[in-house]
Order: structure tokens, then C-alpha cells, then sequence
């Protein structure tokens, strides 16, 4: 996340982390805008669960966040 001093303009990247930190791809920065900016989140990547295992109870498979808000 990159927020302006005045907090006017909020840009995102959002990185496979998957792949070396020296292979990442340079990515254009995202706009976060009224008046949603949504993202989903693989539960088991955020977690580090392998396909397979459960995931612990109560917990999302995909996690929706709005980054606006």
C-alpha cells in the first residue's frame, strides 16, 4: 500500500510470493477508489496450508477484503 502525504491518492501491488523476491515482475501500481477496491485472498496461501489439509474452522477458503474502506 502507498498512500500520498495528504493521504489524497492510495495506490496497491499485490505480489505472488510464491516465486523469489529477485523474479518478481514490476508490477503498475493499482488505484484504491471510492467506492470499493476489492481483493481476495486464497485462505490456505495466507495461512501456508497445502491443498488438502483443512483449513482451521471458521476460517475462509477465499477472504474478500475492501481496501477503501
Amino acid at each position: 500500500l502507498k498512500f500520498d502525504p495528504d493521504f489524497a491518492n492510495a495506490q496497491y501491488k499485490l505480489y505472488d510470493t510464491r516465486v523469489h523476491v529477485h523474479l518478481l515482475v514490476p508490477l503498475t501500481p493499482l488505484p484504491i477508489v471510492t467506492p470499493r477496491t476489492m481483493i481476495r485472498l486464497d485462505g490456505r496461501r495466507i495461512l501456508g496450508i497445502p491443498s488438502g489439509i483443512r483449513l482451521p474452522t471458521a476460517f475462509p477458503a477465499i477472504l474478500s477484503m475492501d481496501l477503501y474502506s
